[in-house]
C-alpha cells in the first residue's frame, strides 16, 4: 500500500470520534430536542442527569490525568461569566426577602403575595417568585445548559469534532423533519 493510500485511510478513520464521552455527547445533541412536544418535566431531567454523568466522568479523567482543560476556555471567560450571573439572577429570585423589599424590587410579585395572602403581617418573608416551583426547574434546565455549553468547550476541539457535531445536528434535524411530516 502507498503512503497516500494509508494517509487516506488513516483521515477515513479519523472521521468518527475516538472518545466515548464526545459519544455520549453527540447522542445527547441529537435527543435533545425531540421531546420538545412531548412530557417535558422527564425529558429536562434526562438532560440534568446525561449531562452531570458526562461532566463527572469528564472531571474523574481530568483528575487522573487523561484531559486538559483547553486554551478556549479562557478566551470564554466573559461568556461564561454571563451565564453565572444569569444563574445567580435566578437563584436570588428564590431567596426569602423581606416583603417590603420585594415591594421595592417587584411590585408586580408583591401585589400577587397581597391577593394570594390577604393582610400580610409586618415581619413577613417572601421570595421574589411567584412560583417556586417553576423557578427550580428553570434553575435546573438552566444549569443544564450552562453545562451543555461547557461540555462543548471540552469536548469539541478540533476540526473533525465541529464536522462531527454539525453532521449530528443535521441528522438530528433530519429526522425530526421525517418525524414530524408522518
Amino acid at each position: 500500500m502507498s503512503p497516500t493510500a494509508t494517509n487516506r485511510t488513516a483521515r477515513s478513520n479519523n472521521f468518527f470520534p475516538r472518545d466515548i464521552l464526545l459519544w455520549g455527547y453527540s447522542l445527547l445533541l441529537f435527543w435533545i430536542p425531540l421531546p420538545a412536544a412531548s412530557n417535558r418535566i422527564p425529558s429536562a431531567v434526562f438532560l440534568e442527569l446525561v449531562v452531570l454523568l458526562i461532566t463527572l466522568v469528564w472531571c474523574v479523567q481530568y483528575w487522573r490525568g487523561h484531559r486538559s482543560f483547553p486554551s478556549v476556555l479562557s478566551h470564554t471567560k466573559p461568556i461564561i461569566i454571563v451565564w453565572l450571573l444569569f444563574i445567580a439572577l435566578i437563584v436570588l429570585q428564590l431567596f426569602p426577602l423581606p416583603f417590603v423589599l420585594i415591594e421595592f424590587v417587584s411590585p408586580q410579585s408583591a401585589w400577587l403575595k397581597l391577593l394570594a395572602y390577604g393582610n400580610v403581617p409586618s415581619p413577613f418573608w417572601s421570595s421574589i417568585s411567584v412560583d417556586t416551583h417553576s423557578t427550580i426547574l428553570a434553575l435546573h434546565r438552566t444549569i443544564a445548559y450552562f453545562g451543555l455549553f461547557i461540555l462543548t468547550l471540552l469536548l469539541v476541539r478540533r476540526s473533525s469534532h465541529y464536522r462531527w457535531v454539525a453532521i449530528i445536528l443535521l441528522l438530528s434535524g433530519c429526522f425530526q423533519a421525517f418525524y414530524g411530516s408522518l
